[in-house]
């Protein structure tokens, strides 16, 4: 099966333009999907270069590679996948095959999962990127001073790419990752979720507590901007998300 080498320009996503980086990922699936189909659809599945000179019984098929650094600058290319290629100067590849019943948007996610796990690595955040603030005073109704406190979850730069990596590849929305992402925060620490019905709080906000030695509720702190964005998305683009008392 021989095959000339056609490809996409390179292409970096501009992560200024997209309100999230989870709204980056999605654009960059539907683009390569876009450009699959395109290439399936205008391709003519009868030439006969396109076949298996050994395996008579398999579809004609087009090799096709999806190449990406960390900067999200990426590449596609269908045919020779050889080092010659345009996708050499990119780090990580995701590399398959499609014909005519090819799927393209699961090709897509299938190719661009495999180069983006490679190129941003394991979601793995250390207990100690929890934070107890503190020193904020709030002004009641009443005007009187209240003492308050912040807690506030981070993450690291390789942490947050590797949230949005993950993402990426399970095609979830943010909120989706609370309950895993804080299950590793909270690994062996004090700290855990509880429930507006525990606490007697009018919200639906996520809370955080710590629990005294009965298991009732001691502390919690609320993340308030819940029905705006997931606290998942604040820790993707800024590195911290902050619960307040």
């Amino acid at each position: 099966m021989t095959t000339t080498a056609s490809s996409i320009p390179a292409t970096t996503i501009n992560p200024e333009t997209h309100e999230t980086r989870f709204d980056l990922v999605l654009d960059l699936i539907a683009n390569v999907t876009l450009s699959i189909q395109e290439k399936i659809d205008k391709t003519d599945w009868s030439d006969p270069d396109l076949a298996d000179p050994i395996d008579t019984d398999c579809d004609p098929s087009i090799g096709v590679t999806f190449a990406i650094d960390q900067d999200f600058s990426h590449t596609l290319v269908f045919g020779d996948n050889s080092f010659s290629g345009p996708h050499n100067s990119f780090h990580h590849w995701g590399v398959s095959w499609i014909s005519k019943d090819t799927d393209a948007a699961d090709l897509a996610k299938e190719i661009i999962a495999a180069a983006v796990s490679e190129a941003f690595g394991e979601l793995n955040p250390e207990p100690s990127q929890i934070q107890l603030d503190t020193d904020e005073k709030r002004i009641d109704a009443n005007g009187e001073v209240l003492q308050s406190s912040r807690l506030i979850l981070s993450i690291d730069d390789d942490d947050r790419r590797a949230l949005a990596a993950h993402l990426l590849i399970d095609g979830e929305h943010p909120a989706s990752y609370e309950t895993a992402l804080t299950e590793l925060l909270f690994a062996n620490s004090e700290y855990g979720w509880a429930s507006a019905e525990e606490t007697g709080d009018m919200t639906d906000a996520p809370m955080i507590a710590i629990r005294d030695e009965i298991g009732e509720v001691a502390e919690r702190w609320a993340f308030m901007d819940y029905q705006v964005v997931s606290f998942v998305e604040d820790l993707i683009e800024h590195g911290s998300a902050t619960f307040i008392s």
